[in-house]
Formats: C-alpha cells, structure tokens, sequence
C-alpha cells in the first residue's frame, strides 16, 4: 500500500472495527472497548503495518508515488510512516468509541474523511502507482515497466490477498465482541447465577 494512503485507509477501518464491535453491544461497553482496542491494535500490528511498511521498505519510490525520492523517506520518516501505520487502526477505533453513545451518524462523519481524502490521492496518484521504477527513470522517463510482472507486482498479488482477508477476519472478531464469550462472573448457560 502506498504509504500516503496507509494511516489514513487504517484510521478508516479501526472506525469500523468501532462500528461493528459496539453498535450492537449488549454486553458491558468497556470491556467491549478494551478488548476491541487490543484487537485493532494487534492489527495493525501484526497486519497492517507489515503490508504497508514492505512497500517502504522495498519499493520506497512507488510508495510515495514518484512524487519524490523515496529514497529519502527510508530513514527515518519510513519507520515513522510505520509506526503510523501500525497505530491508525487502534487510534481510530479509540476515537470512535470514546463517546459512549456514539451515534452512526458520528461514525461516518469521523471515517469520511481520512476516506475520502485517501480516496482523492490514490485518485490523483492512479497512474503513478501503475509503473514500476526509480524516481529518475519516471521522470526521465526511461526504463519504466508496468508493475505486472515485476517484485512490486508479485509483492502486491501477494499482500492484498493477506490484507483483505486478516480485515475479514478482524471485523469478524469484533462482530463477535458485541456478542461473544461470557464476561468474568458470567455464565452462560445458567444467567442466573450471575
């Protein structure tokens, strides 16, 4: 993911992952909140940042969009652009569940806009993210090749696929924390033990 993009689209989803864990909360918000917190956390951790800070890493020209030497952006805005990264999902998440009667309204209003904005440069920036090169050569152009076939197109075959699917599975984790197991104390099967 190109790293403009990356806090932005992951402060979208830890607004979702707030959406889908307490919209239907019947149990107890806090622990719904904590738990969700540490659950987007340990997305964006473990998946979010790691598909966005490879391209950094490995294509740092192509994850700026060859709007600048992306050479530039490895030390040390890369490792910033990856702790951004990794702590958008949960930042978002936090913000949107920080008011305890948070209204759907209010949580489209707080995810539109990194969205939309997102949704502009990745717009803006199309074209760009479709070559593979070095800053020199798009703007020079020479020896540009289009990113199917090349490490930057197998690395992107390869990182959506995992990024989608470890966002399904999250939102399917939060879904379940607005109904899932038993808090401490409370058993399920005899609620009126509890």
């Amino acid at each position: 993911m190109p790293a403009f993009l990356g806090p932005l689209i992951g402060f979208a989803l830890g607004v979702a992952f707030a959406w889908v864990s307490v919209g239907s909360a019947g149990r107890d918000r806090l622990v719904v909140r904590h738990r969700g917190a540490l659950l987007s956390a340990a997305y964006g951790l473990l998946i979010f940042a790691p598909a966005c800070g490879y391209f950094i890493a490995f294509a740092p020209d192509w994850s700026v969009a060859y709007w600048f030497d992306g050479a530039a952006l490895l030390t040390p805005w890369g490792l910033v652009w990856v702790l951004l990264d990794a702590s958008a999902p949960a930042l978002g998440f936090l913000l949107a569940t920080r008011n305890e009667h948070a209204k759907p309204s209010f949580l489209i209003r707080l995810a539109s806009g990194p969205a939309l904005l997102a949704l502009g440069l990745l717009v803006l920036s199309y074209r760009r993210l479709g070559v593979y090169g070095t800053y020199r050569q798009v703007h020079g152009d020479f020896g540009v090749h289009h990113v199917g076939g090349t490490p930057l197109g197998h690395a992107l075959l390869w990182m959506l696929p995992v990024l989608v699917l470890g966002t399904v599975w999250t939102l399917y984790c939060m879904h379940n924390l607005s109904r899932g197991a038993p808090i401490a104390g409370r058993s399920r099967r005899h609620p009126e033990l509890s």
